[in-house]
This record gives structure tokens, sequence and C-alpha cells, in this order.
């Protein structure tokens, strides 16, 4: 796997051909893991037409679909610009995260080669959910659970936010996502963000590192680390972001302490 290099936009369609012939470009356009961004209407156009261009299929990771917390609807889907995208999504995050149940469109002719896929990676799905999950679909209840989590998801977004304005550093900036399930705090070059990991953990608090979610081991490491507010409630998030506060301010204090004075050994 290699790393695609990126703007505010999304993948730069314009360094895509450093990678020669690639297999597949796999993206996640509604909520980036784990910076959190999207992906313009303008640049999803400009990506299919690299794909129709090159041959090269699209992989549309959409595990965040449904989860718009402030309204505004995403930019449609890229499957919806061309059918020969690779659509994925899931039921987990905004229904069960044990459900572990989600699904593929793909091309016909894509299907029956990625089903035994499918069955070889699974060891066969639940029937037994799958037909639980599909009255719960076709009686609306759906509808109904997202408005709910929807507005949880929002509440524990903005008190989180609000947290970590309080409690962290102006150096430290990050940007309050449309949607999705987590938020990516960028970090200062001086701040390493596993050494932030590791003095976190002593205080009880666990984030995720840029340094996990590298797409390849010779590429550099996201300048972050992701936060997630899906889970906790809005107290532990409260709580959670001063613990982060207070550990990026000992790594602070540490860096800026004097050394001591060289010891002569006679």
């Amino acid at each position: 796997m290699l790393g695609v290099p990126s703007d505010g936009e999304g993948p730069e369609p314009g360094r895509l051909g450093n990678f020669g012939r690639a297999k597949a470009l796999y993206l996640m356009p509604n909520h980036s893991n784990p910076t959190g961004t999207s992906i313009g209407a303008r640049r999803r156009q400009e990506l299919v037409e690299w794909s129709r261009a090159t041959g090269t299929p699209i992989v549309e990771d959409d595990y965040a679909a449904d989860l718009e917390l402030d309204g505004a609807a995403a930019p449609p889907a890229m499957r919806a610009l061309d059918g020969d995208v690779l659509y994925l999504s899931t039921f987990s995050k905004k229904l069960i995260p044990a459900l572990r149940i989600g699904l593929l469109l793909c091309p016909p002719p894509l299907a029956p080669h990625l089903v035994p896929l499918a069955h070889a990676a699974s060891l066969g799905p639940s029937g037994l959910l799958q037909h639980a999950l599909a009255e719960f679909l076709e009686r609306g209840y759906l509808a109904a659970h997202l408005n709910r989590i929807r507005a949880s998801y929002r509440e524990r977004r903005d008190a989180l936010a609000e947290a970590l304005r309080a409690h962290l550093p102006d150096a430290i900036g990050f940007d309050v996502p449309p949607r999705g399930t987590s938020l990516w705090l960028r970090l200062p070059d001086e701040l390493d963000g596993d050494l932030v990991f590791e003095e976190a953990r002593r205080r009880g608090v666990l984030v995720s590192p840029g340094s996990l979610h590298r797409a390849d081991r010779s590429g550099r490491s996201p300048a972050g680390i992701r936060v997630l507010y899906c889970y906790e409630p809005v107290p532990r998030l409260v709580e959670g972001a001063r613990r982060l506060g207070a550990a990026i301010d000992a790594l602070a204090a540490h860096r800026h302490r004097p050394s001591p004075e060289p010891v002569g050994v006679v």
C-alpha cells in the first residue's frame, strides 16, 4: 500500500500519476480515518475522471454513512457518479457495533469473484442477524434510530470540542467534523504523537497516534492524534479532554526543562 498526497480537498489527482499502474484507489470520501476530512463534490468528479482515464478502480468506503451531524447532506457518493466504483458501507457505526454486517455494491462482473472471498473471510455471516436487520429496515425503524443517534453524537462531539478548546494549548488545532465518529488533533512538529499517546495512557486516556494510521512504513506519519466521541458519555469526554491537556502540558514542561550542568569527573 502507498499513501496518496492530499490537500484540503482530498487526494490530489495530479499526483496520482506518480504511482504507475495501481490496482485500485481506496478512499473514505465522507469521513476519512483518521483525519475526519471529506472530499468535496468537484474533487470527487475529478477522481472519477482519473479512474476512467487510467482504468484504475475506486474503492469507496462509506463507513460513516448517514451520520451527518449538522443537517447538511454529504456530496453524492462516488458510485452515484460512476457505476464502476466499488462501494462499501456498514451498519456497525450507526446501529450496533457488534452487528458486523456490511454491504458491497460492485459492477456485476465482479460479483462471482468477490462472493467467494467474502465467504472465505467471514466463514459465513449469521443468517439470523441478517434477517433481523432486514426486518428492522423494512419496518422503517432505522430512520427513527438515526435521529436519536445523530443528536447524541452531536452533543458528544460539541462537548468534547468545547473541552478541548478549554484544556489544550493554542498550538494544537482541530476542525469540528460535520459527520462521523472522530476528531483529529493537529500537533506541532515539536510534539510527538507517540509520546502524547504514552503520557495520556498513563493518565487513563486512550488516543490514537498518527503512527498507527500510516499507509506504508516508508511514509511519514500524520502529525496528529485521533480522539473518538461516539462511545463515552459527555462527562467522561470532558474529563478525558482535561487529562489529555494535562498530559500535553507535562510533555511541554519536560521539553523546556533546562538540562543539568555537566559534572566533571576527576
